[in-house]
C-alpha cells in the first residue's frame, strides 16, 4: 500500500529503510523539490534537513514541534 501511495509510511518504517540504505532520514526525501513539484517553498527545509544526521527519535520530536506550532493552520 505504501509503494502505491495509498498509506504514508510511519517514522520507525522511513527510519528502517533508511539505515538498511546506509543514508540518513532526510537522504530519503531527496528530489521531493525536483523541477515540476509544487512543493518548492520545502526547498530551503529540505536542504537544511538533509545535512543532518536524524534518527527516528529526532523526526518524531521535529514532527511533535512542527504540530505543536502549526496547530492552528491545518
Amino acid at each position: 500500500m505504501i509503494e502505491r501511495a495509498e498509506r504514508v509510511p510511519h517514522v520507525e518504517t522511513l527510519a528502517v529503510l533508511s539505515s538498511a540504505l546506509g543514508v540518513t532520514l532526510s537522504k530519503i526525501f531527496d528530489g521531493v523539490n525536483e523541477p515540476g513539484n509544487d512543493n518548492k517553498v520545502l526547498l530551503p527545509l529540505t536542504v537544511y534537513l538533509e545535512k543532518l544526521p536524524l534518527g527516528s527519535g529526532d523526526v518524531e520530536a521535529l514532527l511533535l514541534i512542527a504540530k505543536i506550532l502549526f496547530k492552528d493552520r491545518a
